[in-house]
C-alpha cells in the first residue's frame, strides 16, 4: 500500500472573543486505508498538539463586528469548521 502526507490540524480558538487566531498542526508519513490512519492521527493528537509549532492566522484576515470595530488576524471559527470535500493530489 502507497504511503500519503497526512496532517493532524488544529485551530487555536479564543473562546471570549469567539475567534481563532492561529493554527497548529504535525505532518506524516502514513500507509494504510483512510480508517486506519485517522485512526492513528486521532491517537497522536494526544501529545502533538503540545509540541506541534504553531502559526498565527496572517493579517491579511479580518473580521469587523457590526460596531465597526475591525480585527486582523483572526477568522471566525466557521472558517476552519464547515466541511469541505478536498480533492487528493
Amino acid at each position: 500500500m502507497d504511503s500519503e502526507i497526512v496532517i493532524n490540524l488544529w485551530a487555536i480558538y479564543d473562546a471570549g472573543m469567539r475567534v481563532i487566531y492561529g493554527l497548529s498542526g504535525k505532518a506524516y508519513n502514513m500507509s494504510g486505508s483512510d480508517a486506519e490512519k485517522l485512526e492513528l492521527l486521532k491517537k497522536l493528537s494526544a501529545t502533538d498538539y503540545v509540541t506541534a509549532k504553531r502559526y498565527k492566522i496572517p493579517d491579511r484576515f479580518k473580521i469587523t463586528y457590526a460596531n465597526g470595530v475591525e480585527k486582523s488576524g483572526v477568522v471566525f471559527l466557521t472558517a476552519v469548521s464547515e466541511h469541505k470535500e478536498y480533492p487528493r493530489v
